[in-house]
């Protein structure tokens, strides 16, 4: 039997062990490393880079194609996209977008894969051009926006907005229905199906919406009033008040024509009263609801297979109930993460 000595000297690891004391400098724990000497910032020579093509301020130029070959081109062309969107000109931005994307659709595959890569730009551009009021480029960054694929909260999120502001109500409902799937405690996404199905109601129909809409609302406020995690910061405190008071304002409005009146004057967004008897207006009721949306004009069996499930997530009140994991088949895999912080996860439009 070998002794300790050999195995040592035959084998690395050990090799290693047994080389602790050395004073070689080569090894990992005995060796001490100089440090760096410091300089001064004053002492530093500097001289940044002067861009004198001033790529910043192009507005898409004839050159689009040979922009984006550059070596940093589609940074450089995202930058300046937003720096158009943030200085608010948005025709511009949304016309800048527009442009690199088509050209670099038509450079190669336009894949998944491939299109995921101007995802910025695409979002960038959908955002200007709602803000500029052009819906069909709306419309055509929307389109795009389909082939970058993915299966995340934040792009069934900007998709629901985007669709929304296209006045397509369905599918943006059946995209919150996607988002709530992945993370069902999210209060600024139920506040957000209320709205959209408030916004449904037409006149002449039947309550039966604006009830469930008064029930979405109510669950965002269960889900914000319920959460532990909200921090005692002046700043954190602040925002729980602006976020409450806005959902309180807008289930207000959709209770008014079923005469329902609240009093906001508390001026939190979290008076009991007040979510005790828009909860009372509330309802949740799948088969009171289909028939009604059968009848009414423009109906799509998308609409009524979304609404369906919106009202089974809510069946239970606004603490929860029905097939509340939220999961549409009810086989409990849905896998939220409960976070309950109410955060926007993409920014507004």
């Amino acid at each position: 039997m070998p002794d300790a000595q050999a195995l040592d000297d035959s084998h690395g690891f050990f090799q290693f062990a047994a080389d602790l004391d050395s004073d070689d400098g080569d090894d990992l724990f005995g060796a001490t490393r100089a440090r760096a000497a410091r300089v001064a910032v004053s002492d530093i020579s500097y001289t940044p880079r002067i861009d004198e093509d001033a790529w910043f301020d192009r507005t898409g130029a004839a050159g689009m194609g040979d922009w984006l070959a550059r070596h940093l081109g589609l940074d450089e062309v995202t930058f300046t996209a937003q720096r158009l969107y943030y200085r608010r000109a948005y025709a511009q931005a949304a016309a800048l977008c527009r442009q690199a994307v088509a050209e670099y659709a038509a450079a190669g595959s336009r894949g998944a894969r491939r299109m995921a890569n101007v995802r910025e730009l695409i979002e960038t551009g959908a955002r200007a051009a709602v803000h500029a009021g052009d819906l069909p480029a709306a419309d055509e960054f929307c389109a795009w926006y389909r082939q970058c694929g993915g299966q995340n909260p934040a792009y069934n999120r900007f998709q629901a907005e985007l669709l929304a502001a296209l006045g397509r109500p369905a599918e943006a409902l059946a995209q919150h229905r996607e988002y709530l799937l992945q993370r069902r405690q999210d209060a600024v996404v139920w506040e957000d199906i209320g709205r959209l199905l408030a916004a449904l109601v037409p006149s002449s129909s039947p309550p039966l919406l604006l009830r469930l809409a008064l029930a979405a609302f109510c669950r965002a406020h269960a889900i914000i009033a319920g959460c532990g995690s909200w921090k005692a910061a002046d700043v954190a405190v602040r925002r729980r008040r602006v976020q409450a008071r806005a959902l309180l304002r807008a289930a207000s409005e959709a209770a008014q024509p079923l005469g329902v009146r609240v009093d906001e004057s508390d001026g939190s967004g979290e008076d009991p009263a007040a979510w005790q008897a828009l909860q009372a207006a509330a309802l949740a009721d799948r088969d009171a609801l289909l028939p009604c949306l059968q009848q009414m004009h423009g109906s799509s069996e998308l609409l009524r297979d979304v609404v369906g499930w919106i009202a089974d997530q809510l069946a239970g009140g606004p603490h929860g109930g029905g097939d509340n994991d939220g999961d549409s088949d009810g086989d409990g895999d849905g896998d939220g993460d409960g976070d309950g912080d109410g955060e926007k996860n993409v920014a507004e439009l």
